[in-house]
């Protein structure tokens, strides 16, 4: 992981962290992300290896398909999760302070206006989610990660202890 990305979860800042296991409990996961603005249980669709190492080991960011930013996705909709992967893990997520974008074209007129569009997707992925946290963001809302599917709603975290899996 990036250090920059390390140093902006600062223990003061997330003490939920002291306590993070990779796999909770529905009661236990709901008090971890009890200060999360997002509440609901998002949907991460990944292989099966990969799914028995986040159960065990927890998410390791950048190891799959980056879009937007580097970080872990998740989704509402666990059939549009499915899309993604051939197995659908339940997920918490503490994300405090996420930057909202309406649709795909927000998300790519604001890395234009940040002045990162110039760059491969690889190097604009982890550049957008530096810049997200130095405004002090800690995740991504994207309302429709489809333009064309309401049922696309998207959620990024940056850091690994932000996500537990349910049991």
């Amino acid at each position: 992981m990036d250090p920059r990305i390390d140093a902006f979860f600062a223990a003061q800042k997330y003490p939920e962290f002291a306590s993070h296991k990779p796999e909770m409990s529905p009661a236990e996961a709901d008090a971890y992300i009890a200060a999360s603005r997002i509440r609901q249980t998002l949907h991460h669709a990944t292989g099966a290896n990969a799914s028995r190492a986040i159960r065990s080991d927890g998410i390791f960011l950048g190891s799959g398909t980056v879009a937007f930013a580097w970080g872990h996705y998740m989704s509402v909709d666990p059939v549009y999760a499915s899309e993604f992967g051939s197995v659908i893990i339940a997920q918490k997520t503490l994300i405090k302070n996420p930057k909202t974008f309406d649709d795909i074209e927000d998300f790519q007129a604001w890395q234009s206006a940040a002045q990162l569009s110039s760059f491969s997707d690889q190097i604009k992925s982890k550049l957008s989610t530096l810049e997200l946290l130095s405004a002090g963001h800690d995740g991504v809302h994207i309302l429709r990660d489809n333009d064309a599917r309401a049922d696309s709603e998207t959620w990024l975290a940056f850091h690994p202890k932000q996500c537990v899996s349910l049991l």
